[in-house]
C-alpha cells in the first residue's frame, strides 16, 4: 500500500477504486465558491467531491471527446536550469541514445512496455506527426510507454509499467526538487493520473504524486510540460535517504488502458532557499463564480483573480503576495500570505472592472515573496479576456479537442452546455456554435437550446431554442451563428444552461461540438437520450455562446401568441419532448396525428406566459412519421417526429 500526494492539493488522498460515474449534488446559487480552490489544478475525481448544494442530483458521467491538435499551448512558461547555489544538480538524464541510467522490470507487470523512443506514438489513436514530446533534447530520443500501441484491437488492456531510476543518495540534501519534461494523453476515465512514486526501501513501500498536467484531462492531448515536483515533504519523514529512488508510474487499471507517457530530461536538484511556484491562474465572475473569457459590455463585473503558489524554497515565505496586472497597468493584489517550505496555498486577488470599452485585456499574473526569488521562470502566467459588443462565453476559444456524447449515451441524442450568469439585463437574438471537422458531422442536423434555472424547483426549464441545422462540408468545422425562435429578455441574477444538441448518430458516429479550456466540475452540464442531467467528469467548456442582440434592432416580433421548439429526441422510439414559449398566457391545444390524419393523442390545457415542456409518449406508436400541431389563440404550428 502506497500514500497518495496529491501535487497541487498538498493534502493525502486515496484513489484506488474510484469510479468515474458517481453521483454528486451539483450547485445552486451562491455556492459554486467552493470551485475557486480547485480550479485547473485538482483532477475531476478531487473536484467532483466540492459541492454540497443541490440544483439536481445528478451523476457525473465521462464524455466521448475527441482529440484535437491546433492551439496547444502550454498553461505554464517553460523554465531552464543554473548552475547556482541552492540550485546543484544532484541527477540528470537525456536518454541520449537509450533509456541510461533508468531500469524497467519485465517481470513487474508491463514494466517493458516502456521503450527508448524517436518518432513518438504510433498506436491506432495516436499521430506522432503531432503528438510527438518537444523536450529540449528531443532530438536524441526520449522515453514513451505507448499503452495505444501495444493495444492493437479491442478489448482493449490495462498496463500497468513503471520506469524506475538508479539509486540516488539524498541524505545530505536538506530539500530536493525533481523536474522532467513530459506528455500524455489518457482514456477513459477521470480517476487516472500520471505519477511519481517515491522510495527509500527499492518499492516495499512508496509515496506516489499526482503529475497531472493543470488545465488538461480525459482525452486532451497535453503540450508538453516541464514538470517541477517538490518531493521535501517525502524527504522530512523518510529514513535511508542514502537508497532514494523514483519512478514514472503508468497505472492503466485506474482507467487508462491505452494512449501514451512521454518523458525526457529528467534533472533532480537541490531546492533553493527562496522559490516561489505559481502552480495556475485563474478567475471568475457573478454569485456562482464562473470564468468568462468574452464578456458584452452590458454583462460587465467585477472580477476576481487567484493562484494557486506553491513554496519550493527551503525557507519560509513569509509574505507571498500575487499581482495581476491588465495590459501591463492597473493592478489588483492580494493580502500576503506565510507559506511555510514545501507547501502551497490559493491567493485571492481584490477584485477588477474592466473598462466599459470593447478589446483585449491580456492578463498578467505574478507572484512575489519578502526575498528576491532564486528561480524567478516559473513566477508568472498570461491569460487574457474580451470586451466585446454582443458575445457572451465561458470558453477561450483556444479548440483543444471535441465531445460527441456521453460514455453510456453513445449514438443516442443528447445535449451538452455551459453555465452562465446574467449580470444585467440584456436580450439574447443568437446563439453561435462551433463544430469540429470530423467527417461524420456532415448531414446532421444541430440545433442550441437554452433553459433557465427556477430555484423554487431547483430544476432547469425551458427557455428557447434555435432551428435545426444540417451540417454541410461547407459549414463543418466553423463556427455557426443560430438565431432563436424568439429573442428573449434576460434579466440580472437568471442562471442560464446553454446547450448544443444533437439527434444521435448518423452516418460514422455522433456528431462533434468544440470543446476547449478544463473548467471546474459542476459548469459543464447535459442530458441524455432519457433526459437525465449531468455533470461531465473532468470537463472542458463546450464552444457554445449567447449573442445578445444590437440594441438597435429592436426585439424581433413573432406572428402569433406560441413560438413552438424542434421536437427531441427526433427520431425516437420512446417519448419526446415537446417544448413552446406564450407570449400571454392562453388555452394551449395539442395533438398528434399520423400521415393519415388520425388523431393519436390530444389535449388542452390552459398556460401561463413563458417556457412550458410536456412529453409525448411514443412508446406505443407505429413506425413512422408523425405531426404535432399545437394551437395558441389564432396561431398553430406544425412540427414533426418519426418514430423508430
Amino acid at each position: 500500500m502506497g500514500i497518495f500526494f496529491n501535487q497541487q492539493t498538498e493534502f493525502v488522498v486515496m484513489f484506488h477504486g474510484y469510479k468515474s460515474l458517481i453521483p454528486i449534488y451539483l450547485p445552486t446559487l451562491n455556492s459554486i465558491s467552493t470551485m475557486k480552490k480547485v480550479y485547473l489544478l485538482a483532477p475531476a475525481l478531487l473536484a467532483a467531491s466540492a459541492f454540497g448544494q443541490v440544483h439536481k442530483n445528478a451523476p457525473v458521467k465521462d464524455a466521448d471527446n475527441k482529440l484535437s491538435t491546433s492551439n496547444l499551448k502550454s498553461p505554464l512558461a517553460p523554465y531552464s536550469f543554473a548552475a547556482k547555489a541552492g540550485g546543484d544538480v544532484i541527477f540528470t538524464e537525456d536518454f541520449n541514445g537509450s533509456l541510461g541510467q533508468f531500469t524497467v522490470n519485465s517481470a513487474n507487470e508491463n514494466d517493458t512496455l516502456w521503450k527508448f523512443d524517436l518518432d513518438g506514438p504510433n498506436g491506432q489513436y495516436s499521430n506522432p506527426a503531432t503528438q510527438k514530446i518537444q523536450s529540449t533534447t528531443n532530438a536524441n530520443g526520449f522515453m514513451i510507454l505507448d499503452a495505444d500501441k501495444a493495444n492493437a484491437a479491442q478489448p482493449f488492456a490495462n498496463f500497468n509499467g513503471n520506469l524506475t531510476s538508479p539509486v540516488v543518495d539524498l541524505s545530505a540534501v536538506p530539500a530536493a526538487i525533481l523536474s522532467f519534461e513530459h506528455t500524455y494523453r489518457f482514456c477513459c476515465s477521470g480517476a487516472w493520473f500520471p505519477q511519481v512514486q517515491v522510495s527509500t526501501d527499492g518499492f516495499a513501500t512508496f509515496a506516489s504524486y499526482n503529475v497531472t498536467i493543470p488545465g488538461f484531462s480525459t482525452n486532451n492531448t497535453t503540450p508538453t510540460y516541464k514538470h517541477k515536483l517538490n518531493i521535501t515533504s517525502f524527504m522530512d519523514t523518510a529514513s535511508n535517504l542514502a537508497n532514494f529512488q523514483f519512478r514514472f508510474r503508468w497505472e492503466g487499471d485506474l482507467g487508462a488502458s491505452h494512449y501514451y507517457w512521454q518523458i525526457d530530461d529528467v534533472v533532480m536538484y537541490e531546492a533553493y532557499t527562496n522559490d516561489m511556484n505559481m502552480r495556475s491562474g485563474s478567475f471568475y465572475a457573478g454569485v456562482e463564480e464562473i470564468p468568462y473569457y468574452n464578456v458584452p459590455l452590458s454583462q460587465l463585473a467585477p472580477i476576481t483573480f487567484q493562484s494557486v503558489v506553491r513554496n519550493d524554497g527551503a525557507a519560509t515565505e513569509a509574505n507571498s503576495l500575487l499581482t495581476v496586472n491588465f495590459n501591463g497597468a492597473n493592478p489588483v493584489v492580494s493580502p500576503t500570505k506565510s507559506i511555510a517550505a514545501g507547501a502551497q496555498d490559493t491567493l485571492v486577488s481584490a477584485t477588477y472592472t474592466p473598462p466599459s470599452a470593447t478589446g483585449k485585456i491580456v492578463i498578467d499574473y505574478a507572484v512575489s515573496g519578502s526575498a528576491a526569488d532564486e528561480f524567478p521562470s516559473d513566477n508568472t502566467v498570461k491569460d487574457s479576456i474580451n470586451v466585446t459588443d454582443t458575445i457572451y462565453s465561458v470558453d477561450n476559444g483556444v479548440v483543444r479537442g471535441s465531445i460527441t456524447n456521453f460514455s453510456s449515451n453513445s449514438g443516442q441524442p443528447f445535449k451538452i452546455g455551459n453555465l452562465m450568469e446574467i449580470m444585467g439585463n440584456m436580450t439574447i437574438s443568437q446563439m453561435a456554435i462551433r463544430l469540429t471537422t470530423g467527417a461524420a458531422n456532415v448531414g446532421q442536423l444541430f440545433s442550441g437550446e437554452i433553459q433557465i434555472y427556477d430555484p423554487n424547483t431547483q430544476e432547469f426549464t425551458y427557455l428557447t431554442e434555435t432551428e435545426e441545422v444540417t451540417v454541410t462540408s461547407t459549414n463543418n468545422g466553423t463556427v455557426i451563428m443560430l438565431p432563436l425562435l424568439a429573442a428573449q429578455q434576460v434579466q440580472a441574477g437568471d442562471l442560464l444552461l446553454v446547450l448544443a444538441r444533437h439527434n444521435g448518430a448518423g452516418g460514422a458516429g455522433d456528431l462533434g461540438f468544440a470543446s476547449c479550456q478544463s473548467v471546474p466540475v459542476g459548469l459543464v452540464l447535459g442530458y441524455d437520450a432519457s433526459s437525465s442531467l449531468f455533470s461531465l467528469s473532468g470537463p472542458s467548456a463546450v464552444y457554445v455562446r449567447l449573442v445578445e442582440q444590437d440594441p438597435t434592432t429592436g426585439i424581433a416580433e413573432n406572428e402569433g401568441n406560441i413560438t413552438v421548439g424542434s421536437l427531441f429526441p427526433n427520431p425516437t422510439n420512446n417519448t419526446v419532448a415537446l417544448n413552446y414559449s406564450l407570449k400571454s398566457g392562453s388555452d394551449v391545444m395539442v395533438t398528434v396525428t399520423d400521415l393519415s390524419g388520425k388523431v393519436v393523442y390530444s389535449s388542452t390545457s390552459s398556460e401561463v406566459a413563458g417556457g412550458h415542456t410536456m412529453t409525448i409518449d411514443a412508446s406505443e406508436y407505429t413506425n413512422g412519421m408523425y405531426l404535432v400541431n399545437v394551437s395558441s389563440n389564432d396561431a398553430t404550428v406544425t412540427k414533426r417526429f418519426v418514430k423508430k
